[in-house]
């Protein structure tokens, strides 16, 4: 008994203090143990799916909620120097916080003290704002990975974010010049430069003199000093320091009004637009020099100048310029329609043709070669006594007519040669032959203003105007005197009242005589290459003896008052073979 009592204690060692539990046999206490642990069991399933089921229904909605919210502005309820950005785009923060910094600073100044003086400084400038960094932390709230926007959204709606400051900083240092001379503080400076100016023929050299001015360089180092501390408020002091007035560069004054002496003109490569005239200024450098290091800081140097007045000034050239009819001469010249052909396009050549001072007028340049594509044709034209058929032929009127015409101006003949026989359409000793690649007419424009010509073929006659600007009061004749086979042609030059003055040789011509019974046969018209011939030389030939329109001297016995061939023409005539009748009649007969 003892045993048994012993092993009844010790059954349950863990529970001193309770009632021994009845004794229950192993059949039975078994059915009472199973059923309990099956129900711990079955709770914890249920319990995990419920709160599968309810996280599971936060969970969808909120990632719904996340998906959806995709607004491109910032959520966060913050402030950045005083301007809401809430519900802004970045693009939209950084623009309206612009406009606020241009309305707070754009008339922001620093104080300058000079001379007990204030001087207001407008720094803006200088400045630059840069709230790219506030504004991307403002944004970041919504806009990390989507998972965290429904989050991001509850927190920006509960929490409200602190107003950021963001401070200017200096942007564009090179502005502080222009800065500095806008608040006037270039004009703080007692030194008196040097300075000249001309005045009639004299130059005047002002010498400056040493005075005090701001130290720009150390003040724009002061002001960014200030900026780059953000202290807006204290005056800075102004530094000064002297300065000794700008040297004087005699030569840059010389290149500067130097000018050599020109006429006015005109620009061939500018349709002949008028260039004005120019006055001539020259100094002496070296003597110059000494007179300026002679002279004391504060007085003036007086320097003497070269001045060469133009001979024809802007004013002359408008006044004068194509006013007066040098000379005018018309000779009559029909014939084929060929030839006529070739006597307009070579008048429309030379028509309108303008020739500067010094400048030579050649009738083969001026034409070109004559081709039949360029126009002209053949006709009938002098080659060793012949008349033969050549391309450009009776142009040799025009050169003719041209010659005719100068001769009662002074202008220089340079280079003309007579036919080799006589013409129709001038009197003898008065044409002009050229032929492409041998002889041409020349002249040159030997006056002080340009000249033009006028040239026009009309109504079978050839017509020459030299337009230009009368020089002098003085009239010219011209005279053709025949003596053993030769005929000279002269200007003859007389005063306002037809005062005789000199006779000036202009030309030699001689000319050999056509064989009436070869000539018969031919057509007898003006050479491309060596001769011309034309109509009647008897018929009038009308042109303006001197340019003005005034009428021959009395006194002159070669031509009279309309330029018609007399006096010693009739000599020559009768000793050529246009005395004779019948050919005269053949001539007027193919023209």
């Amino acid at each position: 008994m003892n045993n048994t009592n012993t092993r009844k204690k010790t059954a349950n060692p863990y529970n001193h203090n309770r009632p021994a539990s009845p004794v229950r046999s192993p059949r039975t206490a078994a059915p009472s143990e199973k059923p309990m642990r099956k129900k711990r069991r079955t709770r914890k399933p249920a319990v995990l799916l419920i709160a599968a089921v309810v996280l599971l229904l936060l969970i969808i909605p909120y990632c719904i909620a996340c998906g959806n919210l995709k607004d491109n502005v910032i959520w966060k309820k913050s402030s950045i120097n005083g301007v809401s950005v809430k519900g802004l785009t970045k693009e939209e923060a950084a623009a309206a916080l612009e406009t606020q910094f241009i309305n707070t600073y754009q008339n922001f100044t620093l104080k300058v003290q000079v001379d007990g003086q204030e001087y207001p400084v407008n720094v803006y400038p200088l400045l630059g704002m840069d709230a790219s960094g506030q504004i991307e932390k403002a944004y970041q709230p919504g806009h990390r990975l989507w998972i965290l926007r429904a989050f991001d959204r509850i927190c920006t709606s509960l929490f409200s974010g602190k107003d950021q400051t963001v401070y200017p900083y200096i942007k564009y240092p090179e502005n502080i010049d222009s800065v500095l001379t806008q608040a006037g503080l270039d004009k703080y400076d007692s030194t008196v430069d040097s300075s000249w100016e001309v005045q009639d023929d004299k130059l005047i050299i002002h010498k400056g003199k040493e005075g005090v001015c701001v130290n720009a360089e150390q003040l724009e180092q002061d002001i960014l000093s200030a900026l780059s501390r953000q202290d807006y408020d204290t005056p800075i002091p102004c530094p000064i320091t002297t300065r000794a007035p700008k040297s004087v560069n005699l030569q840059e004054i010389y290149n500067t009004i130097h000018t050599t002496v020109s006429n006015a003109t005109l620009d061939p490569a500018n349709n002949y637009e008028l260039v004005p005239s120019s006055t001539g200024i020259d100094f002496n450098t070296s003597q110059a020099q000494t007179i300026l290091d002679n002279t004391q800081p504060g007085a003036d140097a007086v320097i003497s100048l070269e001045v060469v007045q133009p001979e024809i000034s802007t004013e002359d050239m408008q006044n004068n310029l194509f006013q007066s009819v040098l000379a005018s001469y018309s000779t009559y010249g029909g014939g084929t329609s060929e030839r006529c052909s070739n006597l307009s396009l070579a008048a429309q050549s030379c028509d309108g043709t303008i020739l500067l001072p010094g400048e030579t007028f050649s009738y083969n340049a001026t034409l070109g070669e004559r081709t039949l594509e360029r126009g002209y044709q053949y006709a009938g034209a002098y080659s060793d006594k012949e008349v033969i058929q050549e391309i450009g032929g009776g142009i040799c009127q025009v050169s003719s007519t041209i010659f005719a015409a100068l001769l009662y101006t002074d202008l220089e003949i340079v280079e003309r040669h007579n036919h080799s026989m006589e013409v129709s359409y001038l009197p003898s000793g008065m044409d002009a032959t050229v032929s492409w690649g041998g002889p041409d007419f020349q002249f040159r424009n030997n006056t002080k203003y340009p000249i033009k010509l006028n040239v026009y073929y009309d109504w079978e006659t050839v017509t020459v105007d030299i337009i230009g600007t009368q020089e002098s009061d003085q009239h010219i004749d011209v005279s053709v005197e025949y003596s053993e086979g030769s005929y000279t042609t002269y200007r003859t030059y007389y005063d306002s009242n037809w005062n005789y003055l000199t006779s000036v040789q202009v030309a030699t011509s001689t000319y050999s005589k056509i064989e009436t019974e070869e000539s018969e046969n031919d057509e007898n018209t003006e050479s491309e290459n060596t001769d011309d011939t034309g109509n009647d030389p008897n018929a009038d030939q009308t042109q303006n003896t001197d340019g003005t329109g005034d009428a021959a001297s009395p006194e002159n016995t070669n031509t009279d008052q309309q330029g018609t061939d007399t006096g010693n023409y009739n000599d020559t005539y009768s000793d050529s073979y246009l005395s004779d009748d019948s050919y005269v009649e053949e001539i007027f007969d193919i023209y």
